[in-house]
Protein backbone atom coordinates (compact mmCIF):
# COMPACT_ATOMS: atom_id res chain seq x y z
CA UNK A 1 0.00 0.00 0.00
CA UNK A 2 1.30 3.34 -0.59
CA UNK A 3 0.74 6.91 0.35
CA UNK A 4 0.84 10.40 -0.64
CA UNK A 5 0.42 13.68 0.12
CA UNK A 6 -0.52 16.96 -1.58
CA UNK A 7 1.32 20.38 -1.05
CA UNK A 8 -1.48 22.61 -2.25
CA UNK A 9 -2.11 26.36 -2.83
CA UNK A 10 -5.46 27.42 -1.44
CA UNK A 11 -7.08 30.64 -2.26
CA UNK A 12 -8.95 32.27 0.55
CA UNK A 13 -12.20 34.01 -0.52
CA UNK A 14 -14.23 35.55 2.49
CA UNK A 15 -17.34 34.22 2.03
CA UNK A 16 -20.95 34.65 4.10
CA UNK A 17 -21.53 30.69 4.47
CA UNK A 18 -18.83 27.96 5.46
CA UNK A 19 -17.33 25.74 3.05
CA UNK A 20 -17.36 22.25 3.91
CA UNK A 21 -15.32 19.16 3.29
CA UNK A 22 -16.35 15.44 2.17
CA UNK A 23 -14.60 12.09 1.50
CA UNK A 24 -14.86 10.44 -1.96
CA UNK A 25 -13.61 6.95 -2.67
CA UNK A 26 -12.79 6.36 -5.95
CA UNK A 27 -10.84 3.95 -8.47
CA UNK A 28 -8.83 4.82 -11.46
CA UNK A 29 -7.20 3.06 -14.02
CA UNK A 30 -3.97 3.43 -16.64
CA UNK A 31 -2.40 1.41 -19.03
CA UNK A 32 1.24 0.58 -18.30
CA UNK A 33 3.04 1.61 -21.52
CA UNK A 34 6.77 3.05 -19.89
CA UNK A 35 7.10 2.47 -16.78
CA UNK A 36 5.19 2.07 -13.38
CA UNK A 37 4.99 5.05 -11.71
CA UNK A 38 3.90 6.82 -14.51
CA UNK A 39 1.02 4.73 -15.19
CA UNK A 40 0.38 4.96 -11.49
CA UNK A 41 0.30 8.78 -11.66
CA UNK A 42 -1.99 8.91 -14.71
CA UNK A 43 -4.27 6.73 -12.42
CA UNK A 44 -4.56 8.79 -9.63
CA UNK A 45 -5.10 11.12 -11.85
CA UNK A 46 -8.28 9.49 -13.28
CA UNK A 47 -9.41 8.91 -10.18
CA UNK A 48 -9.15 12.69 -8.75
CA UNK A 49 -11.05 13.47 -11.88
CA UNK A 50 -13.80 11.18 -10.97
CA UNK A 51 -14.02 12.60 -7.87
CA UNK A 52 -13.87 16.49 -8.80
CA UNK A 53 -16.69 15.71 -11.13
CA UNK A 54 -18.85 14.40 -8.83
CA UNK A 55 -18.05 16.63 -6.29
CA UNK A 56 -18.92 19.21 -8.42
CA UNK A 57 -15.98 20.97 -10.01
CA UNK A 58 -15.88 21.67 -13.61
CA UNK A 59 -12.86 19.98 -15.44
CA UNK A 60 -12.29 19.86 -18.69
CA UNK A 61 -8.91 18.60 -18.16
CA UNK A 62 -7.48 17.22 -15.42
CA UNK A 63 -4.06 19.12 -16.02
CA UNK A 64 -5.79 22.11 -15.17
CA UNK A 65 -6.18 21.09 -11.55
CA UNK A 66 -3.55 18.43 -10.81
CA UNK A 67 0.19 19.18 -12.03
CA UNK A 68 1.63 16.29 -10.33
CA UNK A 69 5.36 15.38 -10.50
CA UNK A 70 5.75 11.56 -9.14
CA UNK A 71 8.59 10.24 -7.44
CA UNK A 72 9.59 7.13 -5.10
CA UNK A 73 8.15 8.92 -1.89
CA UNK A 74 6.09 12.10 -2.59
CA UNK A 75 3.57 12.92 -5.53
CA UNK A 76 3.32 16.90 -5.30
CA UNK A 77 -0.20 18.47 -6.12
CA UNK A 78 -0.83 22.16 -7.20
CA UNK A 79 -5.03 22.70 -6.83
CA UNK A 80 -6.86 25.56 -6.18
CA UNK A 81 -8.68 24.37 -2.74
CA UNK A 82 -10.61 21.66 -4.43
CA UNK A 83 -8.38 18.68 -3.36
CA UNK A 84 -7.50 18.96 0.33
CA UNK A 85 -6.00 15.81 0.92
CA UNK A 86 -5.97 12.19 -0.56
CA UNK A 87 -4.30 8.87 0.10
CA UNK A 88 -4.44 5.57 -1.64
CA UNK A 89 -5.66 3.16 -0.14
CA UNK A 90 -5.11 0.48 -2.49
CA UNK A 91 -3.28 -0.40 -5.58
CA UNK A 92 -3.52 -3.85 -7.81
CA UNK A 93 -2.37 -5.10 -11.19
CA UNK A 94 -5.03 -5.79 -14.23
CA UNK A 95 -3.63 -8.66 -15.95
CA UNK A 96 0.04 -7.19 -16.88
CA UNK A 97 -0.73 -4.07 -18.51
CA UNK A 98 -3.00 -2.35 -16.19
CA UNK A 99 -2.57 -0.52 -12.67
CA UNK A 100 -5.64 0.11 -10.48
CA UNK A 101 -5.42 2.57 -7.83
CA UNK A 102 -8.23 3.14 -5.29
CA UNK A 103 -7.96 6.46 -3.31
CA UNK A 104 -9.56 8.57 -0.81
CA UNK A 105 -9.72 12.02 -1.46
CA UNK A 106 -11.28 15.34 1.13
CA UNK A 107 -12.68 17.39 -1.10
CA UNK A 108 -13.88 21.49 -0.62
CA UNK A 109 -15.71 23.16 -3.07
CA UNK A 110 -13.80 25.63 -4.56
CA UNK A 111 -15.19 29.48 -4.81
CA UNK A 112 -13.20 30.37 -7.79
CA UNK A 113 -14.58 30.51 -11.66
CA UNK A 114 -17.42 30.03 -9.99
CA UNK A 115 -19.92 29.94 -12.96
CA UNK A 116 -17.77 27.02 -14.79
CA UNK A 117 -17.93 24.78 -11.85
CA UNK A 118 -22.07 24.42 -12.16
CA UNK A 119 -22.56 21.34 -13.64
CA UNK A 120 -26.47 21.34 -12.49
CA UNK A 121 -27.50 24.63 -12.41
CA UNK A 122 -30.14 23.86 -14.70
CA UNK A 123 -31.59 21.03 -11.38
CA UNK A 124 -33.79 22.40 -8.83
CA UNK A 125 -32.37 21.30 -4.96
CA UNK A 126 -35.61 20.44 -2.82
CA UNK A 127 -35.10 21.94 0.67
CA UNK A 128 -37.06 22.26 3.62
CA UNK A 129 -38.00 25.24 5.36
CA UNK A 130 -38.48 24.87 9.13
CA UNK A 131 -40.75 27.24 11.20
CA UNK A 132 -39.01 30.04 12.55
CA UNK A 133 -38.20 30.21 16.29
CA UNK A 134 -39.21 33.89 18.15
CA UNK A 135 -36.77 34.31 20.70
CA UNK A 136 -38.02 37.46 22.74
CA UNK A 137 -41.64 36.20 22.81
CA UNK A 138 -42.50 39.46 25.06
CA UNK A 139 -41.48 42.26 22.51
CA UNK A 140 -44.60 39.94 20.74
CA UNK A 141 -46.78 42.09 23.28
CA UNK A 142 -46.79 45.31 21.45
CA UNK A 143 -49.05 44.79 18.25
CA UNK A 144 -49.99 41.35 19.53
CA UNK A 145 -47.80 39.98 16.82
CA UNK A 146 -46.89 36.40 18.13
CA UNK A 147 -47.51 34.48 15.03
CA UNK A 148 -45.01 36.62 13.35
CA UNK A 149 -42.46 33.14 13.24
CA UNK A 150 -45.31 31.31 11.38
CA UNK A 151 -45.86 34.40 9.22
CA UNK A 152 -42.34 34.97 8.72
CA UNK A 153 -42.09 31.14 7.74
CA UNK A 154 -44.75 31.36 4.78
CA UNK A 155 -43.55 34.57 3.68
CA UNK A 156 -40.07 33.39 3.10
CA UNK A 157 -41.38 30.12 1.17
CA UNK A 158 -43.69 32.61 -1.08
CA UNK A 159 -40.69 33.79 -2.03
CA UNK A 160 -38.52 30.68 -2.77
CA UNK A 161 -41.39 29.35 -4.58
CA UNK A 162 -41.96 32.21 -6.70
CA UNK A 163 -38.38 33.60 -7.23
CA UNK A 164 -35.98 31.17 -6.57
CA UNK A 165 -34.48 29.58 -9.63
CA UNK A 166 -32.49 26.52 -8.29
CA UNK A 167 -34.81 25.24 -5.11
CA UNK A 168 -37.90 23.80 -4.70
CA UNK A 169 -39.15 24.16 -0.85
CA UNK A 170 -41.21 22.41 1.37
CA UNK A 171 -42.26 23.91 4.20
CA UNK A 172 -43.12 22.73 7.86
CA UNK A 173 -45.24 25.24 10.04
CA UNK A 174 -46.89 22.30 12.20
CA UNK A 175 -43.76 22.11 14.57
CA UNK A 176 -40.76 23.42 15.86
CA UNK A 177 -37.46 21.76 15.90
CA UNK A 178 -34.86 21.19 18.53
CA UNK A 179 -31.95 23.29 16.66
CA UNK A 180 -31.94 26.27 18.37
CA UNK A 181 -31.38 24.78 22.01
CA UNK A 182 -28.64 22.37 19.92
CA UNK A 183 -27.20 25.39 18.68
CA UNK A 184 -27.04 27.25 22.41
CA UNK A 185 -25.36 24.34 23.74
CA UNK A 186 -22.68 23.54 20.34
CA UNK A 187 -24.05 20.33 20.31
CA UNK A 188 -22.94 19.97 16.30
CA UNK A 189 -23.27 16.14 16.03
CA UNK A 190 -26.56 16.40 17.47
CA UNK A 191 -27.87 18.80 14.98
CA UNK A 192 -25.81 16.92 12.43
CA UNK A 193 -28.51 13.86 13.26
CA UNK A 194 -31.29 15.76 13.44
CA UNK A 195 -31.11 17.75 10.24
CA UNK A 196 -30.54 14.24 8.38
CA UNK A 197 -33.33 12.47 9.84
CA UNK A 198 -34.98 15.61 8.72
CA UNK A 199 -33.85 15.53 5.20
CA UNK A 200 -34.59 11.82 5.11
CA UNK A 201 -38.63 12.05 6.11
CA UNK A 202 -39.30 14.75 4.18
CA UNK A 203 -36.93 13.44 1.07
CA UNK A 204 -35.23 17.04 1.08
CA UNK A 205 -31.39 17.70 0.09
CA UNK A 206 -31.28 20.80 2.44
CA UNK A 207 -32.69 22.11 5.31
CA UNK A 208 -33.16 26.11 6.50
CA UNK A 209 -33.43 26.86 9.98
CA UNK A 210 -34.03 30.43 11.05
CA UNK A 211 -34.41 32.68 14.19
CA UNK A 212 -36.47 35.88 14.86
CA UNK A 213 -34.51 37.71 17.65
CA UNK A 214 -35.60 40.90 18.04
CA UNK A 215 -38.39 42.77 17.44
CA UNK A 216 -38.25 45.44 19.77
CA UNK A 217 -40.04 49.19 19.16
CA UNK A 218 -37.99 52.10 19.95
CA UNK A 219 -39.81 55.09 21.17
CA UNK A 220 -37.74 57.48 21.77
CA UNK A 221 -37.52 60.08 24.54
CA UNK A 222 -40.34 62.62 24.62
CA UNK A 223 -39.68 66.33 25.35
CA UNK A 224 -40.93 68.06 28.42
CA UNK A 225 -41.73 71.09 26.67
CA UNK A 226 -43.82 68.98 23.92
CA UNK A 227 -44.75 66.47 25.50
CA UNK A 228 -48.08 66.19 23.20
CA UNK A 229 -45.92 65.42 19.84
CA UNK A 230 -44.92 61.78 20.41
CA UNK A 231 -42.01 60.89 18.70
CA UNK A 232 -42.96 58.28 15.49
CA UNK A 233 -41.96 54.73 16.63
CA UNK A 234 -39.65 52.82 14.71
CA UNK A 235 -39.39 48.82 15.66
CA UNK A 236 -36.65 46.13 14.90
CA UNK A 237 -36.64 42.87 13.01
CA UNK A 238 -33.25 40.71 13.20
CA UNK A 239 -33.33 37.51 11.36
CA UNK A 240 -30.59 34.66 11.98
CA UNK A 241 -30.56 32.02 8.61
CA UNK A 242 -28.72 28.63 8.78
CA UNK A 243 -29.05 25.83 5.90
CA UNK A 244 -27.65 22.56 6.14
CA UNK A 245 -26.80 19.99 4.14
CA UNK A 246 -29.57 17.01 4.70
CA UNK A 247 -27.01 14.48 3.65
CA UNK A 248 -23.86 15.61 5.89
CA UNK A 249 -25.74 17.60 8.48
CA UNK A 250 -22.67 19.99 7.85
CA UNK A 251 -23.37 23.74 7.69
CA UNK A 252 -23.13 25.41 4.37
CA UNK A 253 -24.75 28.61 4.64
CA UNK A 254 -25.29 30.80 7.68
CA UNK A 255 -26.20 35.04 7.71
CA UNK A 256 -27.56 37.44 9.96
CA UNK A 257 -30.33 39.68 8.65
CA UNK A 258 -31.83 43.21 9.86
CA UNK A 259 -34.12 45.89 9.03
CA UNK A 260 -35.38 49.08 11.46
CA UNK A 261 -39.13 50.52 9.75
CA UNK A 262 -41.75 52.88 11.43
CA UNK A 263 -44.58 50.93 13.49
CA UNK A 264 -47.80 52.23 13.45
CA UNK A 265 -48.29 55.43 16.43
CA UNK A 266 -50.70 53.22 18.00
CA UNK A 267 -49.25 50.62 20.27
CA UNK A 268 -52.27 48.85 21.51
CA UNK A 269 -53.62 48.17 18.31
CA UNK A 270 -53.04 44.71 17.64
CA UNK A 271 -51.80 43.69 14.12
CA UNK A 272 -51.97 39.95 13.23
CA UNK A 273 -48.83 38.80 10.95
CA UNK A 274 -51.10 36.69 8.49
CA UNK A 275 -52.89 39.43 7.75
CA UNK A 276 -52.53 41.62 4.06
CA UNK A 277 -52.98 44.61 6.47
CA UNK A 278 -49.83 43.88 8.31
CA UNK A 279 -48.16 43.41 5.00
CA UNK A 280 -48.84 46.67 3.62
CA UNK A 281 -47.68 49.08 6.66
CA UNK A 282 -43.84 49.82 6.55
CA UNK A 283 -42.65 47.24 8.95
CA UNK A 284 -44.44 44.38 6.76
CA UNK A 285 -42.82 45.74 3.80
CA UNK A 286 -39.40 46.44 5.00
CA UNK A 287 -39.79 42.81 6.73
CA UNK A 288 -40.94 41.35 3.07
CA UNK A 289 -38.05 43.00 1.38
CA UNK A 290 -35.27 41.17 3.90
CA UNK A 291 -37.20 38.36 2.74
CA UNK A 292 -36.49 38.79 -0.59
CA UNK A 293 -32.82 39.27 -0.07
CA UNK A 294 -32.76 36.29 1.91
CA UNK A 295 -34.07 34.04 -1.15
CA UNK A 296 -31.59 35.48 -3.67
CA UNK A 297 -28.56 34.75 -0.86
CA UNK A 298 -29.91 31.24 -0.27
CA UNK A 299 -30.21 30.82 -4.35
CA UNK A 300 -26.49 32.17 -5.37
CA UNK A 301 -25.21 30.19 -1.70
CA UNK A 302 -26.98 26.63 -3.29
CA UNK A 303 -26.49 26.80 -6.95
CA UNK A 304 -23.04 25.29 -7.84
CA UNK A 305 -24.24 22.70 -4.38
CA UNK A 306 -24.27 19.38 -6.40
CA UNK A 307 -27.84 18.41 -7.35
CA UNK A 308 -28.02 14.96 -5.42
CA UNK A 309 -30.80 12.07 -5.81
CA UNK A 310 -31.56 9.34 -3.57
CA UNK A 311 -32.65 5.79 -4.68
CA UNK A 312 -35.79 5.11 -3.39
CA UNK A 313 -36.10 1.34 -5.01
CA UNK A 314 -33.46 -0.80 -6.93
CA UNK A 315 -35.18 -3.34 -9.50
CA UNK A 316 -33.20 -5.65 -10.64
CA UNK A 317 -31.10 -2.88 -13.47
CA UNK A 318 -33.56 -0.15 -13.01
CA UNK A 319 -33.36 2.50 -10.38
CA UNK A 320 -35.86 4.98 -9.27
CA UNK A 321 -34.92 8.17 -7.27
CA UNK A 322 -36.65 11.07 -5.35
CA UNK A 323 -36.60 13.90 -8.36
CA UNK A 324 -38.19 14.31 -11.48
CA UNK A 325 -39.22 16.73 -13.96
CA UNK A 326 -40.18 18.91 -11.24
CA UNK A 327 -36.88 19.53 -10.24
CA UNK A 328 -35.42 19.58 -14.09
CA UNK A 329 -34.52 16.00 -15.01
CA UNK A 330 -35.27 14.90 -18.34
CA UNK A 331 -34.89 11.70 -20.17
CA UNK A 332 -31.59 11.37 -21.29
CA UNK A 333 -30.09 13.07 -18.01
CA UNK A 334 -27.21 11.12 -17.26
CA UNK A 335 -25.77 10.84 -13.29
CA UNK A 336 -22.51 9.17 -11.54
CA UNK A 337 -23.22 6.52 -8.84
CA UNK A 338 -22.41 7.23 -5.14
CA UNK A 339 -22.65 3.81 -2.73
CA UNK A 340 -22.73 4.83 1.07
CA UNK A 341 -19.53 3.86 2.17
CA UNK A 342 -18.60 4.95 6.08
CA UNK A 343 -15.24 4.57 8.11
CA UNK A 344 -13.42 5.42 10.57
CA UNK A 345 -10.10 7.06 10.70
CA UNK A 346 -7.77 5.72 13.61
CA UNK A 347 -8.40 8.87 15.99
CA UNK A 348 -11.91 6.71 15.96
CA UNK A 349 -14.26 9.59 14.54
CA UNK A 350 -16.40 8.29 11.88
CA UNK A 351 -16.75 9.71 8.33
CA UNK A 352 -19.65 9.81 6.25
CA UNK A 353 -18.15 9.07 2.86
CA UNK A 354 -19.30 7.54 -0.71
CA UNK A 355 -17.42 5.02 -3.44
CA UNK A 356 -17.50 6.40 -6.75
CA UNK A 357 -19.21 4.05 -8.80
CA UNK A 358 -17.27 3.53 -12.49
CA UNK A 359 -20.87 3.39 -14.25
CA UNK A 360 -22.57 5.97 -15.20
CA UNK A 361 -26.52 5.87 -14.98
CA UNK A 362 -29.11 7.30 -17.99
CA UNK A 363 -32.85 8.32 -16.89
CA UNK A 364 -35.12 6.40 -19.26
CA UNK A 365 -38.39 7.76 -17.74
CA UNK A 366 -39.63 11.12 -15.68
CA UNK A 367 -42.73 11.54 -13.91
CA UNK A 368 -43.31 14.68 -11.96
CA UNK A 369 -41.33 13.69 -8.67
CA UNK A 370 -39.44 10.62 -9.64
CA UNK A 371 -36.92 9.11 -12.53
CA UNK A 372 -36.02 5.85 -13.81
CA UNK A 373 -32.79 5.20 -14.57
CA UNK A 374 -30.45 2.14 -16.03
CA UNK A 375 -26.69 1.94 -16.63
CA UNK A 376 -25.64 3.23 -19.96
CA UNK A 377 -24.32 0.63 -22.39
CA UNK A 378 -26.44 -1.80 -20.18
CA UNK A 379 -23.96 -3.09 -18.04
CA UNK A 380 -24.65 -4.67 -14.80
CA UNK A 381 -24.36 -2.53 -12.05
CA UNK A 382 -23.29 -4.20 -8.94
CA UNK A 383 -24.01 -3.52 -5.40
CA UNK A 384 -26.52 -0.77 -5.38
CA UNK A 385 -28.67 -0.41 -2.21
CA UNK A 386 -32.02 1.79 -1.42
CA UNK A 387 -30.27 5.41 0.31
CA UNK A 388 -27.69 5.34 -1.93
CA UNK A 389 -27.10 8.56 -4.43
CA UNK A 390 -26.77 9.44 -7.77
CA UNK A 391 -25.10 13.06 -8.59
CA UNK A 392 -25.45 15.19 -11.76
CA UNK A 393 -21.75 15.78 -12.92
Amino acid sequence: MHFYFILFYVFITTISFSSYAQWFESQGQAYINKDIETARTKAIENALKKTLLVSGASVSSIQQVVNGLLTKDELNIRSKGVINAFEIINETRLGKNIIEVTIRADVFPSDEDEEQQCYSVDYRKPILLTRSLLVPREQANIGGIYSIDRAVTQKLSDHIKNSSRFLNVEVNLKTSTSFFRLHKGYQEEQIKDLTKSLARTTDNQFVIYSEINDISVNTGSSSKLKIWKKPPNDRDFSLVVYVYDGLTGEQVFEQSYYTNTLWPKNKRQNMNPNSHKFWTTDYGEGINSLLQTITIDIDEALQCQPSQAKIINVDEEKLLINIGKHHGVKVGDEFSLLLHNNFILQSGKRYDGFNVSPYKVRVTSVTRHNAILQAVNDERLGNVQVNDLVVRY
